[in-house]
């Protein structure tokens, strides 16, 4: 890098490609090429010319004048790179509906993943460049995304946040009735020690049901005992498996047991009955999101149902109104969750039904 970049640099004026040909010395053809990655540019010059581009920071000028019928997701989780997402958990199902929500209404998505760190250096290339027409945001993101977001003309949704902490509409599900429902129904049946298994609370989902499940206690006259509660196991199964080694070790079974989704659920049924504690004669089990899996366990998963798919068509659809020119102040909706009652659940009964927690 010379003297002229920093002279370019400074210019207040975007940067064009005649300006990165002039500093590199190259004709037009040969600098949109190397930044198209089109053959016909040597492996070296096509570094140095995106190198000064990237120092620049070039963008190229949008090539439309109308909607591109396409629209961005850009998903944000909370794990380290070098750890697999469990599959299939809660993003990837969101992922899934956004393509077939998209498809439905003819729109191509553009999905940009962000990792935990590095964030603001990862701005989504297809906002910046003017490839969608508006944005869906999955996952918890930061406030310094949100503040950039702010300063791009382009629509956007967030999806199980609020409008309070991200400035743009949003669509959220609510935990509180599908988990007081759970408490109030479990209570009903004699259970008076209620688990409850949790991942990060970073995410804000997380922390809703943790909420949700202790003022539904507190509201039936029950201070939760601090046992009860498991946090920040790990997602997917070893995350209930973990949780339920937890309990034993410290001989504080709860009658019953809330888990994060159904997976985590799933983790910690194969190891009650590792530990010969029956579901649901000892322990009744609640899972989460009513996946398809909850039908086909033995016996069938009781879940919250949170409605995924309704979350997604309804972030879609206040999108395209918002791209279809509606410019009022951010919106917030909220849809309700629903305890689905399976075979899961049942009676305190033997040693469980003692209400002080099943010790094996």
């Amino acid at each position: 890098m010379d003297t002229r970049l920093a002279t370019a640099r400074g210019r207040k004026k975007p940067v064009t490609l005649r300006d990165i040909a002039a500093l590199v010395n190259a004709d037009l053809g040969t600098v949109s090429r190397a930044l198209a990655g089109n053959p016909g540019v040597s492996k070296d010059r096509s570094a140095q010319i995106c190198a000064y581009a990237e120092a620049l920071g070039y963008r190229p000028r949008p090539l439309r004048r109308k909607h591109a019928n396409a629209i961005g997701l850009v998903v944000r989780v909370l794990r380290p790179s070098d750890r697999p997402m469990p599959n299939p958990g809660h993003l990837e199902r969101m992922v899934a509906l956004a393509e077939m929500g998209a498809a439905e209404r003819g729109n191509h998505l553009h999905i940009h993943m962000l990792k935990p760190d590095g964030e603001e250096g990862m701005w989504p290339k297809f906002i910046s460049e003017n490839r969608v027409d508006g944005v869906l945001m999955l996952g918890h993101g930061t406030s310094a995304f949100y503040e950039r977001l702010a300063k791009e003309p382009i629509a956007a949704v967030a999806i199980n946040d609020t409008t309070e902490r991200t400035g743009i509409d949003c669509v959220l599900s609510d935990p509180t009735p599908g988990i007081r429902d759970a408490v109030g129904q479990l209570l009903s049946l004699g259970h008076a020690a209620i688990g409850l298994v949790l991942t990060r609370r970073e995410y804000a989902t997380v922390s809703r049901r943790l909420d949700a499940y202790m003022t539904a206690l507190r509201e039936a006259g029950i201070e939760p005992d601090a046992r009860w509660i498991i946090q920040n196991v790990p997602e997917g199964l070893r995350g209930g498996q973990q949780a339920i080694r937890t309990y034993v070790a410290t001989r504080s079974v709860p009658t019953a047991i809330i888990f994060n989704d159904d997976w985590i659920a799933m983790g910690g049924a194969y190891e009650l009955a590792r530990q010969g504690i029956r579901i649901p004669q000892d322990v009744s089990i609640v899972g989460y999101d009513n996946t398809a899996i909850s039908e086909d366990l033995q016996p069938s998963l009781t879940s919250v149902d949170n409605h995924e798919s309704q979350m997604m068509l309804r972030a879609i659809e206040m999108l395209q109104e918002r791209i279809s020119g509606f410019d009022g102040p951010p919106r917030q909706v909220v849809l309700p969750s629903s305890l689905v009652w399976r075979e899961s659940c049942a009676r305190a009964g033997g040693v469980a039904g003692r209400g002080d927690g099943h010790t094996p």
